[in-house]
């Protein structure tokens, strides 16, 4: 989806006000209603949120489609119109609205799941993702699901995007029996998964392990300075003498991109490759002595970083 897509969407928003607003049943039915544009033509993504106050028991669905005539076949269809009906068994006699609107694609971020499923199993794929949807929603702490599918027939990414009030409360979700039992039943259907949680300092940079969990902040900061120390170094020796005519700001700030860039694509990838077991002990590993071993490699290196360079001057 591109930046022109994502500022000329149509989105189709349905406000739902369940009478009782933690029916699994008229979860499931939301939730349904929310995965089963996947395969509309013209779909861009899909989301379904809860009011911040759960117990007033208001849920909104949002459908973005890349222009009017596909958000109208959705509106229209008879799969649409027969879970719209079966809804307003669970709702108030006035606690169904829809519009269509002109909308964008943005979504605020807590931790982003990537699959790629094997081929053929897509629907058995979207019968297992409407069911974990259902049990997250119901989840407490959640604020929301950003999904991103590909384009019917194709075998592209699905993309996840989990909103949930607090770190804490999806490293809950993360590690609820609901959720691994779940897993546990889609390891026939996913081939690759990649999880990014945003609660790291340094996303991007880090890799997650199989639950989305980050390293601990103070081995990326290790990593990170075992990366950048060098590469200022030699930016001081090499660039800056090339930028002695530049306004100052400017040269910093084209010196900083050089380094970031090199940083980003270069070294850390290097580094978390080879630092992978550190930042991320495996369970049988003894973790004191793992941190200890790393942190006395580092530290030789940096040492090695400062004879080299006190050297080269």
């Amino acid at each position: 989806m591109d930046a022109a897509q994502s500022l000329t969407a149509t989105a189709v928003t349905t406000r739902v006000v369940l009478t009782n607003a933690s029916d699994p049943v008229a979860i499931d039915l939301l939730t349904k209603l929310a995965m089963d544009t996947a395969q509309f033509e013209g779909l861009l993504n899909a989301e379904i949120t809860p009011s911040s106050d759960r117990t007033k028991g208001e849920w909104t669905v949002i459908q973005r489609f890349q222009n009017e005539k596909h958000a109208e076949t959705w509106r229209a269809s008879s799969g649409r119109q027969d879970l719209i009906s079966q809804l307003s068994a669970f709702s108030s006699q006035a606690g169904h609205r829809e519009e269509t609107s002109q909308d964008d694609c943005l979504a605020t971020v807590a931790a982003c799941i990537t699959s790629a499923i094997r081929p053929g199993m897509e629907k058995e794929y979207r019968d297992w993702l409407s069911e974990i949807q259902t049990a997250q929603a119901l989840f407490p702490g959640y604020q929301g699901t950003y999904l991103q599918m590909p384009p019917p027939g194709s075998e592209g990414l699905w993309t996840i995007v989990l909103k949930f009030n607090s770190p804490e409360a999806l490293d809950e979700w993360f590690r609820s029996k609901e959720r691994l039992a779940l897993i546990e039943k889609s390891k026939g259907l996913i081939a690759s998964e990649n999880i990014k949680r945003m609660h790291s300092a340094f996303p991007g940079w880090l890799p997650t392990d199989s639950e989305g969990q980050s390293p601990e902040d103070w081995k990326g900061a290790m990593l990170v300075i075992l990366g950048l120390f060098p590469v200022v170094e030699l930016q001081i020796h090499f660039l800056s003498p090339l930028l002695t005519g530049w306004q100052p700001s400017l040269g910093n700030f084209f010196s900083n991109i050089i380094g970031v860039l090199i940083i980003t694509y270069v070294e850390m990838p290097v580094l978390t490759r080879v630092f992978q077991d550190w930042l991320l002990p495996k369970p049988h590993m003894n973790k004191r002595k793992s941190d200890l071993i790393g942190i006395a490699i580092i530290l030789f290196l940096y040492f090695v970083e400062n004879i080299l360079f006190w050297r080269f001057k």
